[in-house]
């Protein structure tokens, strides 16, 4: 749904292990891509519960002054992750309406947005089509 409406979208391949295991590592490309991104953003949301982020998002808030949420599954999520991030959405608690719910917030988001920039004031972008459009009209801070 979200590749549909113009986000990028980014996959890696599942490591499978002798056994059966899997595991898909992707915390350091998230951790580049948050950093990379954090002087053109107000707000960052890291949709994980692992707590080894807790490091990633003390450093956006620290070094570049955003606000970091988190959305994950609240039972299996880091309580210091918890702790850590300015906002918290628990994903178990509207599985119903999950989909549409967060596509109806980023909609919603992207006209805030849209509406200041047509007002004329000034600001940091945080709601975009994709990584290569924030980078070619978001204002380094």
């Amino acid at each position: 749904a979200l590749e549909r409406m113009g986000y990028e979208i980014k996959a890696k391949d599942l490591q499978i292990f002798y056994g059966g295991n899997k595991k898909a590592d992707w915390d350091v490309g998230l951790a580049m891509d948050a950093i990379e991104l954090a002087p053109k953003l107000d707000v960052i949301v890291l949709v994980s519960g692992d707590g080894d982020y807790i490091p990633l998002v003390q450093h956006l808030k620290r070094a570049f002054g955003c606000k970091v949420e988190g959305m994950a599954f609240g039972k299996s999520t880091s309580s210091k992750l918890k702790e850590e991030v300015d906002g918290f959405t628990d994903l178990d608690s509207n599985k119903k309406y999950l989909m549409k719910s967060f596509l109806r917030k980023i909609e919603e988001n992207k006209k805030v947005v849209d509406n200041k920039q047509k007002a004329g004031v000034k600001q940091k972008v945080s709601a975009r089509k994709n990584i290569d459009e924030i980078k070619k009209t978001a204002s380094p801070s």
